[in-house]
């Protein structure tokens, strides 16, 4: 079950606290090999107990979101990128070591078409070319005259009538045979100049000619987080042996024959 996010009880400051106590060295990577040594220690003093576990762990998972989100403003993407060295600590495979997985919230960004944004048209033998918001014919920037203004958020596509052969056969069903015509939607016009098929200007389908399109990105903010099954939120799966007792527990026949001796 997904967890909606909620302002968390414990801030990045208080995350570094539990964690590097008064260390000065706040590094993602030296925040790694103190996570590990926090719990290493706890254990072999016998205070690992749950309470000192679960601070440990909320600790490290802030500290994932804060380095998480920054990886998103600054590159549109993340990558965990954890690896647990200390003996027995085997990063967990299911969240990569993040101790919970993430849902980044997505917002729509407007960004110019690529469908439409370089288009080649051939004018009177003279080549009009479109690239982005320029315009250039016959080697001459014409981007403010609205008389190739016109051509913006156009395309030049194969003619979809006669799938760019300039020509459609018609059955005569009253003579018979049939007829051979040229294509009245492209009349035969080769509009690039350099294909072999006859084509046709459109409006683009993607843009609807407006030239820009949104799409949607990811977000830096986080909407929800998830605390990993598998490692229960550590971001690791502990694979040291068992601790040896102290004190081991005797079975009653042990001790009943160490009474007799």
């Amino acid at each position: 079950m997904e967890n909606v996010m909620t302002p968390p009880t414990m801030t990045l400051e208080d995350a570094h606290k539990v964690i590097l106590g008064a260390g000065k060295d706040q590094s993602y990577s030296n925040f790694i090999k103190e996570y590990q040594l926090c719990f290493d220690v706890a254990r072999d003093n016998g205070e690992l107990t749950t309470e000192v576990e679960s601070k440990f762990s909320s600790a490290w998972r802030i500290k994932n979101e804060h380095e998480m989100s920054n990886q998103v403003l600054n590159t549109g993407k993340f990558v965990m990128d954890v690896k647990f060295d200390l003996k027995g600590f085997e990063t967990c495979d299911a969240c990569q070591g993040a101790g919970e997985r993430f849902k980044f919230s997505r917002k729509p960004v407007e960004v110019g078409c690529l469908k439409c944004k370089d288009v080649l048209i051939n004018l009177n033998g003279k080549d009009l070319i479109i690239e982005l918001d320029k315009i250039i014919f016959d080697g001459k920037d014409v981007s403010e005259d609205p008389n190739y203004q016109k051509y913006l958020g156009r395309v030049v596509e194969d003619c979809i009538s006669c799938g760019g052969t300039g020509r459609y056969i018609v059955e005569d069903k009253e003579f018979g045979g049939s007829n051979n015509l040229q294509c009245k939607t492209c009349r035969g016009n080769n509009i690039d100049g350099k294909s072999k098929t006859t084509q046709i200007i459109t409006k683009c389908k993607t843009c609807k000619g407006k030239r820009r399109i949104k799409i949607p990105v990811i977000s830096h903010e986080i909407k929800s987080t998830t605390i990993c099954r598998k490692c229960s939120g550590k971001g690791f799966v502990d694979q040291r042996p068992e601790r040896e007792l102290m004190n081991p527990v005797i079975s009653k026949d042990i001790a009943a024959g160490i009474k007799t001796l």
